[in-house]
């Protein structure tokens, strides 16, 4: 009895851990996602505004 009362303690906590590692994962790739740089102005490159007409 008292073997299974540790294993089930054992797997509580291995349930715990898994939901925590899913969550903080969740997190991250989404704050990830959000730091993405997005493309200027200059580097998309407009049609009919080049650099050496300006000049």
């Amino acid at each position: 009895m008292e073997v299974y009362t540790q294993m089930k303690h054992v797997r509580i906590a291995a349930m715990v851990l898994a939901v925590c590692l899913l969550v903080c994962q969740s997190v991250a790739l989404a704050q990830d996602l959000g730091a993405a740089r997005k493309p200027t102005s200059r580097s998309r490159g407009k049609p009919g505004r080049s650099r050496k007409a300006r000049s």
